[in-house]
């Protein structure tokens, strides 16, 4: 009788777990939150791409890290096979790009995007050969109307050392600034912005690790068109083999907020292309592009009629 009462004892004891596995296997747990599928914004097709150089010899810097931050954004990068630094899928906004290399100061240079803008600047990192080198200097240009003296923002303003572009920056109302600038002399600045007169300018020489800040300023557009003989003449170059031009590519010249095609036309083995009888004190909406190499859009306003160059520098892809 023992037995059978540790044996039906043991039966009830089984099914007990049995119907506690059962009950248990059928609860349900949740699920772990799904992130909802990220809406990409259309504009978000934007680019820098970097030419870095040794800023005292010019030559294609092939090292370093190369980081970007803006906009919730961090990006880190090396220098690629064509000596450029590339960042994308970047939104309308303002970057900061930080530069280091062994045996180089650190460079630190601002972009501004807009919608799927293709940004190309040269990145130009000065060597650190000690402590008391000249390759530190700053220069800050403030951009002002000439006749009610109030600071400018938007538009470009472009800062070269000869025919190098240092940098391109969004005009700012507190000024832009440039720095780890090399001693001498040689810097000038292009500025474009819409309303304004196309305005260059030389910088008198700089002096070791110079903290330069300077007004410069700018005149209003006279609307009138009363001339039609204007020209521009574009050198398209290789902006990696910089001696190196690009012909074969095809330029577009439109007034600027028109759709109507003005001008087309390829470059010639030189890699220049000219556009003659424009209309002065006009702005046009003027853009390059050739297979294997990114895109250059630029807007360039005219004011007297005479003859205007730039140079165009293309990346390879």
């Amino acid at each position: 009788m023992k037995l059978r009462r540790f044996s039906a004892s043991a039966v009830a004891l089984l099914a007990a777990w049995f119907v506690l596995s059962v009950l248990s296997a059928c609860r349900q747990t949740p699920s772990d939150p799904v992130d909802p599928p990220v809406n990409r914004d259309s504009c978000c097709g934007g680019a820098i791409v970097l030419s870095v150089h040794d800023s005292a010899t010019d030559d294609h810097l092939m090292k370093g890290t190369y980081v970007l931050t803006g906009n919730g954004t961090t990006q880190t990068q090396h220098v690629n096979d064509h000596g450029q630094v590339v960042f994308t899928n970047l939104c309308p906004g303002r970057y900061e790009v930080v530069g280091e290399a062994d045996g180089y100061n650190r460079r630190v240079q601002g972009f501004e995007l807009g919608c799927n803008d293709e940004k190309h600047a040269d990145f130009n990192m000065s060597p650190a050969h000690h402590e008391d080198d000249c390759c530190h200097g700053v220069i800050k240009i403030i951009l002002r109307d000439s006749a009610t003296g109030d600071a400018l923002s938007g538009g470009t303003v472009r800062l070269y050392k000869g025919s190098t572009l240092i940098g391109e920056q969004t005009i700012r109302a507190d000024g832009n600034a440039w720095d780890g600038l090399c001693q001498g002399d040689g810097y000038s600045i292009s500025v474009s912005k819409e309303g304004y007169n196309h305005y260059e300018s030389n910088i008198d020489a700089l002096g070791c690790n110079e903290h330069r800040t300077t007004d410069r300023r700018i005149g209003a557009v006279r609307h009138e068109t009363n001339c039609d003989d204007a020209s521009i003449t574009l050198a398209v170059m290789d902006s990696v083999h910089r001696d190196m031009p690009v012909s074969g590519a095809s330029v577009t010249i439109t007034i600027n907020g028109r759709n109507d095609v003005h001008i087309t036309g390829t470059t010639n083995d030189h890699g220049h292309f000219t556009a003659n009888h424009l209309l002065g004190h006009t702005t046009y909406a003027i853009r390059v592009a050739k297979d294997g190499f990114g895109v250059r859009e630029f807007i360039w306003q005219l004011t007297d009629c005479k003859e205007y160059t730039e140079s165009v520098w293309l990346a390879p892809r």
